[in-house]
């Protein structure tokens, strides 16, 4: 075949039809190509490209290039803009078919054929910022952003140059830029029809793929990539990036909707997607700001999704009966909860937690991995292991009464699930019997337990006027802006205190803001869940007695405890499900509890006052989970009262909060109180 001579680029239209005839010709050995039919795979080489011929391809794009006009408000109804789509349409569209063809010639023993497919990429992508300026600029100022051919057919060219591993080195280059960040933003917020029009797409060998969770993905792969989706989020306008976050949020359900949720193996891909946007969400939940718009709505409706496509499987054996299906849905669980296998250097606060624990259990969470961790580990002995890695993260923090209340209703509503599971999961029924005996202390301190008779406040102020006679409403309370870290119910409050502590603590906490030594921030830790984790705190003692070792006499109460309730309900194989829970002395001992930071002054007034008067005072140290890096720290000065009812003798007058890594927990060397007595906690949240 003679080599086609090159033609200078022109406005027209008829240079770029007469190149995408001669390779349109080789549609029928294209289309075997791509299914991978190794036979016709020489042969196309050889019929299309016998002389290593890049003329047509280079029109191809020298004409796109030259095409894309300068960029100006343009009529649908101009001739030019119908001239400019058509033309980028049909050159968009052959180049995804040559790559998508050329991707099958990668491994064979044909001279020379990486280096010439190489170079038809370096070609394209030496264009493609061109191209994505044009898009860019019709996305966002002309009509000719509804035109939904215009996005498919970008979606699909992009696809070819993203979607091959072959081509990693050239896919980072390409993902490497803020106009294709940009570009990927913008597409995920194009109304998309259930058929899944710019998402689910076919592939090479027609395979149904998520082509920008398949992008999304590969940014996540590198450094540079992954900050800039979180730069050109922050940059993008505030319209724009509205539009993005909706598009996240409903992004889950339209996954498990309409046409897709009815395709051939879509249940697995769409649990594999969603894990990716669950990895978006979680790198631009790094941001506080961003954090608050998708925490939880984006956490509702992905554990929502996935909640339908575990129930989908159960009514069809044929859409969640693979394991890896099932893994899927568990993964994408597990990173909403912030799980991460190589935690960041340095370790970071997620922020909102809490919130995004309520959302996931609030959507079935618990019953959605429940039944994922069933259908798991009947095909092997390890294969639940995850699951119950996700069910433990629920079950700590069940100290949180919404939580509580969430999970309560999701396993007992319509039928007592737990029973069930329990029967189910065989010699692996320890976690569901840690469920029933955590629903039962959570009832304990939020049901049974009078709400009148435990009283506590969350005033930072130690000589709170209403301390002895009950609790102040949280909605009169007021942070210290600087710190973010103590709050007070009155202007009285805040200038006592100051004077007494905290224009100490606040000069230390505001300068470490944000780094690990700081204390938990009432924007991270909301005041509704320090109010729980104090009743949790103060029924769980007063319903049960110090276990107290043999060097302590039986008639001397400890005067500084510690409960570690992060195994407490997270781990606890050993222990009767129905024995109450149990705390002991604090490995510290008697001298002085020590607590590192800004808040040493005042953990230490506690200390004083229960050593001062042990008849009347006791400190004590709870332990909750925050997430999976770091704990919440309460120390508290609770006040003895031997004449009061069993259930309010001892009652919370002054309490603290700090955020600890569990790493420096371990190295202090935190101990985990159980039924046995004291024992050292090793800081490891799968630990057996």
């Amino acid at each position: 075949m003679a080599t086609t001579t090159h033609q200078p680029p022109t406005r027209g239209t008829w240079t770029v039809r007469k190149n995408f005839h001669y390779l349109a010709t080789q549609s029928l050995p294209t289309n075997r190509a791509m299914r991978k039919e190794a036979e016709y795979v020489p042969a196309y080489w050889l019929h299309v490209w016998p002389e290593r011929n890049l003329e047509p391809w280079r029109v191809i794009l020298d004409t796109l290039r030259t095409s894309i006009p300068t960029c100006k408000m343009l009529q649908d109804s101009e001739t030019s803009a119908v001239t400019v789509a058509n033309d980028t349409r049909a050159a968009l569209y052959q180049a995804e078919l040559v790559l998508n063809a050329f991707a099958r010639l990668r491994g064979t023993n044909i001279s020379g054929a990486e280096a010439f497919i190489d170079s038809h990429f370096n070609m394209l992508l030496d264009c493609w910022n061109d191209v994505l300026k044009w898009l860019l600029y019709l996305m966002l100022n002309t009509p000719t952003a509804s035109d939904p051919l215009a996005i498919f057919t970008s979606v699909r060219a992009f696809a070819a140059m993203i979607c091959y591993p072959g081509w990693s080195h050239l896919q980072e280059e390409l993902l490497d830029k803020p106009q294709t960040i940009d570009y990927l933003y913008l597409v995920l917020y194009q109304k998309d029809p259930d058929s899944g029009l710019y998402w689910y797409i076919p592939q090479a060998v027609y395979r149904p793929g998520c082509v920008i969770n398949e992008s999304l993905r590969r940014c996540l792969n590198w450094e540079s990539t992954t900050g800039l989706l979180v730069s050109r989020f922050k940059a993008m306008r505030s319209d724009t990036r509205a539009k993005v976050v909706q598009s996240l949020c409903d992004r889950p359900k339209r996954m498990v909707s309409g046409n897709i949720r009815g395709r051939r193996g879509i249940a697995t891909q769409a649990g594999a997607d969603v894990a990716t946007l669950c990895l978006v969400v979680y790198n631009l939940g790094l941001d506080p700001d961003i954090s608050k718009k998708v925490r939880r709505t984006m956490c509702y409706n992905v554990a929502h999704s996935l909640s339908v496509m575990v129930a989908d499987g159960a009514e069809s054996s044929g859409k969640l009966g693979q394991p890896s299906a099932c893994d899927n849905v568990v993964t994408s669980i597990l990173i909403l909860t912030g799980y991460q296998r190589i935690p960041p250097t340095p370790i970071l606060v997620m922020p909102h937690s809490h919130h995004r624990i309520r959302a996931l259990v609030r959507a079935n969470a618990v019953s959605t991995v429940f039944e994922c961790f069933m259908r798991l580990i009947k095909k092997g002995a390890h294969q639940g292991d995850v699951a119950e890695v996700a069910l433990r993260q629920f079950l700590a923090n069940m100290s949180d009464s919404e939580v509580y209340r969430a999970v309560l209703r999701d396993l007992t509503e319509k039928e007592d699930k737990l029973e069930e599971y329990i029967r189910e999961v065989g010699s692996r029924a320890s976690i569901a019997e840690q469920y029933k005996r955590g629903l039962g202390l959570a009832r304990l301190a939020f049901e049974v337990t009078p709400q009148a008779n435990v009283r506590y406040n969350l005033c930072a102020n130690n000589k709170h006027p209403e301390s002895s006679t009950g609790e102040e409403d949280i909605r009169k309370l007021r942070q210290c802006s600087d710190c973010l870290s103590v709050a007070y119910c009155s202007e009285q409050c805040r200038t006592e205190d100051w004077a007494r502590f905290h224009s100490y603590e606040c000069k230390l906490l505001a300068h470490t803001k944000g780094s690990e030594a700081g204390a938990a921030s009432y924007s991270y830790v909301p005041q509704s869940v320090r109010r729980d984790q104090l009743r949790f705190l103060e029924c769980i003692i007063n319903s049960s007695s110090p276990d107290v070792p043999d060097e302590y006499d039986d008639v001397v109460r400890p005067t500084h405890i510690m409960v570690d309730f992060r195994g407490e309900l997270g781990n606890v194989d050993s222990m009767d499900s129905f024995a109450p829970i149990q705390f002991g002395p604090h490995p510290q001992g008697e001298v002085h509890l020590h607590c590192p930071g800004a808040f040493q002054r005042r953990v230490a007034q506690y200390s004083s006052d229960a050593r001062a008067e042990p008849e009347r005072y006791m400190c004590a140290e709870g332990i909750f989970v925050y997430d999976w890096q770091w704990s919440t720290h309460v120390f508290a000065k609770l006040q003895y009262s031997p004449e009061a009812p069993e259930e309010t003798r001892y009652r919370i007058m002054e309490s603290v909060f700090v955020l600890k890594p569990w790493v420096e927990c371990h190295m202090s060397g935190c101990t985990h109180v159980t039924g046995d007595g004291l024992r050292h906690y090793h800081g490891d949240i799968n630990r057996d």
